[in-house]
């Protein structure tokens, strides 16, 4: 698919390519299409999640939501002490669920500009606007996370 052939796509059709599409360059292609297209707070969530374009996209989502000011790298270790210091109340089946969290979930719990985002935005976007170089591990498995957290915890 050309890059012509994305022009006029839809930001529904264009978040389909970034969901589905194992081609990582056709994936980079509809991202940079949705970001001149009024992205949503998701579609940006999306391209950071799915793209190799995480600084644009983030940029974009973290000036709409005064995320700007974030330390991402403090944020993180911060995520990655709490949790290791508490890791049976890690659970990355949820974003929040009782007293368990994940990945994103902690991130909320620890930053108050976190909290604030979501509150309106919800758990995934307030992720994506205050750790958008991490937004691609809030999928993974519990001991995946873990593994990663600990190397960060580590550093």
């Amino acid at each position: 698919m050309s890059n012509e052939s994305l022009i006029g796509r839809s930001n529904y059709d264009l978040r389909y390519i970034l969901r589905f599409c194992s081609d990582a360059d056709l994936r980079n292609r509809a991202g940079e299409q949705l970001k001149g297209q009024e992205p949503s707070n998701e579609d940006l969530c999306e391209i950071i999640e799915k793209t190799d374009l995480v600084d644009e996209a983030a940029e974009m989502l973290r000036e709409r939501l005064g995320a700007k000011m974030v330390d991402e790298g403090a944020l993180v270790k911060d995520v990655a002490k709490a949790v290791l210091a508490r890791p049976s109340d890690f659970d990355m089946g949820h974003w929040h669920c009782g007293t368990t969290h994940c990945w994103a979930g902690w991130g909320c719990l620890i930053s108050p500009i976190a909290k604030e985002i979501e509150k309106e935005h919800g758990t995934r976007v307030a992720g994506c606007a205050t750790m958008p170089h991490y937004a691609k591990n809030f999928y993974l498995s519990n001991d995946e996370a873990l593994g990663i957290l600990r190397e960060i915890a580590a550093q």
